[in-house]
């Protein structure tokens, strides 16, 4: 137990022998920072309040799948929209398959549909969209494949995307009201906007342990019944937070965690029902860097700092605790 003398060396801004600056608040005379046996579990029913699909406005260009099962690279196996007034939907023939030719348009994996990809995509989509609110699924056959969108990722409900062994940047938002998943190690997902959990959405990638191979450049927020839980990650380039919306499923990080810009863990409401944060690995702050703490969060494994710029600042606030779980001192 660390007392309450030892909480007030380190509220003092005291750089300790991990180069880490902690600043905690005492809280009605308790230090925010507690053993993990007192740490207890509340598990909330969940409800729905809103499941919402994303779509973008038809364009000419925009292209969708048509058959039941396919390969991306099977132009025939896909329609493009060549009219808006009407809406017109013709079989590719010389216009190639999505970033075959071009960056292409809007893509949409439709309902029924399950689409491989068996080759990199040579240009960039514009947009991506998996599943139409019943189904979809993208999917790949294990190869290193590249895949690059200019802006935004969509995974609906009952969407699911298995990103497995794919190079994947995705330049805008990504939101899932599905199922993302990342089964395999090799491979590099980043993630330049926010990532957005919606509906009963999930979001697992426990399998990727390398360093550098699961990117966060804009934060992410979780608005779902379902789970985040991914294996290691990095947080860089913009300053960013991790907000927990009321009624949600658990964030969790099975392995370490490098934060090389300023982070914000927060609660998006008052905390009711709010899900659980877990660091279970090491989490490593970089220099000039600091991770500000507005809610109740787990670290199971060290707490480090890479020098005396890397500051953790416990929010003044009640609800700002962290739940310190390793023997050693961070």
């Amino acid at each position: 137990m660390k007392t309450i003398e030892n909480m007030k060396n380190i509220a003092a801004n005291r750089v300790n022998p991990r180069n880490l600056t902690i600043n905690f608040q005492l809280i009605n005379g308790f230090a925010s920072l507690l053993p993990k046996r007192i740490l207890q579990y509340s598990i909330a029913v969940l409800f729905i309040l809103f499941i919402g699909n994303t779509s973008f406005g038809q364009a000419v260009g925009d292209y969708r799948s048509n058959a039941a099962t396919m390969n991306w690279n099977a132009d025939a196996s896909w329609q493009i929209c060549t009219s808006l007034a009407p809406v017109t939907w013709a079989t590719v023939t010389t216009e190639g398959y999505p970033g075959e030719l071009g960056i292409s348009g809007t893509v949409t994996i439709r309902d029924g549909h399950t689409v491989t990809i068996t080759a990199n995509i040579p240009n960039a989509l514009s947009n991506l969209v998996v599943g139409e609110g019943i189904s979809g699924i993208l999917t790949t056959n294990n190869g290193d494949r590249i895949i690059n969108i200019t802006n935004n990722l969509s995974v609906n409900v009952g969407g699911t995307y298995n990103v497995n062994r794919s190079v994947l940047t995705v330049g805008g938002t990504t939101t899932i009201a599905g199922t993302l998943s990342d089964e395999n190690n090799n491979g590099t997902n980043t993630f330049t906007g926010k990532v957005t959990l919606t509906g009963s959405g999930s979001f697992t990638t426990t399998a990727v342990t390398t360093a550098g191979r699961l990117v966060f450049r804009n934060g992410l927020e979780q608005n779902s019944s379902g789970t985040f839980s991914a294996g290691i990650a990095t947080f860089n380039t913009n300053n960013q937070s991790i907000q927990i919306n009321n009624n949600t499923g658990n964030v969790s990080f099975a392995n370490a965690v490098l934060v090389n810009k300023n982070l914000t863990l927060l609660n998006g409401g008052d905390g009711t029902g709010a899900g659980n944060l877990i660091f279970s690995g090491n989490l490593t702050l970089g220099t000039n860097t600091s991770v500000t703490n507005q809610r109740s969060t787990l670290i199971n494994g060290v707490l480090t700092g890479t020098d005396a710029t890397s500051i953790w600042n416990n929010f003044a606030s009640a609800s700002s605790i962290l739940y310190y779980a390793n023997a050693t001192q961070p």
